[in-house]
């Protein structure tokens, strides 16, 4: 299978039945909250989410809902813009939800660095703010279907 046959097909299961969302993590021993961002998806039967973390990292957990086994992959920070980028040309319903997302990748640097430029943070809270939107406006629009 060629590499974009895998984004085209990743593409497809995260427009179906995947999410992106920005998160604020906090720890009582930093001063400063920081935000993550997540991409996920969960199906009812494991194989497409062990497919994604194959070819794109990130783990599976199972987990039972309901009484039914639930197969969730998620993928953070870093790997999830990575993800993103590399799905993006493919996607429709979640185009508007992963540009945002890819507003706040770019200003992930490096590993280690706790410093963030000054105007970063409120940058990164804009996005997630943002998103919070847009995934509200989508769930409305599939409410009114």
């Amino acid at each position: 299978m060629s590499h974009s046959a895998i984004n085209a097909y990743a593409a497809g299961l995260f427009d179906a039945d995947g999410s992106v969302s920005i998160i604020v993590r906090h720890r009582p021993q930093l001063k400063r909250p920081w935000h993550e961002l997540s991409v996920q998806l969960q199906m009812c039967r494991p194989e497409a989410p062990n497919w994604l973390a194959l070819h794109f990292g990130g783990g599976v957990t199972p987990y039972l809902k309901d009484g039914v086994w639930q197969f969730k992959w998620m993928i953070y920070t870093a790997n999830a813009g990575r993800f993103l980028r590399l799905v993006l040309p493919y996607l429709t319903t979640r185009l508007r939800s992963t540009e945002i997302a890819l507003e706040f990748a770019a200003t992930i640097g490096p590993r280690g660095h706790n410093r963030l430029p000054v105007g970063v943070f409120e940058q990164r809270e804009l996005a997630r703010q943002a998103l919070l939107s847009e995934n509200k406006r989508r769930l409305r629009e599939k409410e009114a279907a």
